[in-house]
């Protein structure tokens, strides 16, 4: 994800040897630590990186045309930051095994249709603003608020019907 052209994390992410610079977001440990959900509990579980990290790619596109102010000023918000990872990760797992359950493509088209029900404040840049520690995303900024927040995600989408009959 972060070498791939066409990712939105290319050169976002910073490698442990390395010293931070300002496109660095989020560092490699705390990135690679927030995709358990999907490398465990996600369809995608028993594929090779080579092919879970297309997917990843994808969806996180659809974030990026969601909230394209977020990846222009990344700085400014939560998004592309611990918070972000932490709680998109899981939303992602969650996403996935909607998909593999619906018979949906692991892809881009299907993760925008998921994703377009989520409530609006969930999809603005306002919610995920930096500074937005009232009513944000930056409320949540401890593991446990990560989990509230993907929960608070998850509930939305299940609320529109997308369910994926998981027993957790």
């Amino acid at each position: 994800l972060n070498e791939s052209d066409g990712s939105p994390w290319k050169g976002r992410i910073q490698p442990p040897n390395l010293k931070k610079t300002d496109q660095h977001t989020v560092r490699e440990t705390s990135f690679v630590t927030s995709l358990k959900p999907v490398l465990t509990r996600s369809p995608l579980r028993i594929r090779p990186a080579d092919k879970v990290a297309p997917h990843l790619v994808e969806y996180w596109s659809v974030w990026q045309e969601l909230i394209p102010e977020a990846f222009r000023e990344p700085t400014g918000y939560v998004l592309m930051k611990t918070p972000g990872v932490f709680s998109l990760h899981r939303l992602a797992a969650f996403i996935l095994r909607v998909c593999d359950k619906e018979g949906l493509p692991f892809s881009a088209a299907s993760f925008r249709r998921i994703l377009s029900d989520l409530d609006p404040d969930f999809l603005s840049g306002e919610f995920w603003k930096s500074d937005n520690t009232k009513n944000g995303a930056a409320a949540y900024g401890s593991m446990k608020g990560f989990a509230v927040l993907t929960d608070m995600m998850q509930a939305a989408l299940f609320d529109k019907g997308w369910d994926d009959d998981n027993e957790d």
